[in-house]
C-alpha cells in the first residue's frame, strides 16, 4: 500500500514541477513581442531567458563551464581529503605493517586522483574553449 502512495506522490510532484516550468516559460515568452517570436527560435529563446541566465552553453559563465567547475571542484576536494586521511592513518599506524600499507595505498590513490582531476580539467577547458570559438 505504501508503494502505491509513494508512486502517486512522485507522479504528482513531477506533474506539479512540469506545470510550473511550463507556466514560467510561457509567461517569459509572453513578454516577447510577436515580431521577436516570428524572427526565429534563437530570438525567442534570447527574449524568454531570465535576466541573469547565461547567454550560451559554453564560455565564461556558460552552463557547461559552471557544471564542470563544480564537479571538478568537488572531486578535487574529495581527493585532497583522502590524501589528508591517508596521512593521518600513516601517522597513527603505530608501526603496524598492515595499517602502514593501507595508508600508503590511500595516499597513492589520492595523488593519482588529484592528477586525474587536473588532467581532466585541462582537457575539459580545452574542449569548452574549442566549442566557444
Amino acid at each position: 500500500m505504501s508503494k502505491k502512495i509513494a508512486v502517486k506522490t512522485a507522479v504528482a510532484t513531477v506533474a506539479t514541477g512540469a506545470t510550473a516550468l511550463l507556466v514560467n516559460a510561457s509567461s517569459a515568452l509572453a513578454a516577447c513581442t510577436d515580431a521577436q517570436v516570428r524572427a526565429g527560435i534563437t530570438n525567442a529563446a534570447d527574449c524568454a531567458k531570465g535576466s541573469g541566465a547565461a547567454s550560451s552553453l559554453f564560455g565564461t559563465g556558460g552552463l557547461i563551464n559552471t557544471i564542470s567547475n563544480v564537479v571538478f571542484g568537488l572531486v578535487g576536494t574529495i581527493a585532497v581529503l583522502y590524501l589528508i586521511l591517508g596521512g593521518i592513518s600513516y601517522i597513527t599506524s603505530q608501526g603496524d605493517q598492515k595499517k602502514i600499507e593501507g595508508a600508503k595505498n590511500t595516499i597513492l590513490y589520492a595523488i593519482v586522483g588529484i592528477v586525474i582531476v587536473i588532467a581532466s580539467y585541462a582537457i575539459a577547458s580545452f574542449v569548452i574553449n574549442t566549442f566557444k570559438g
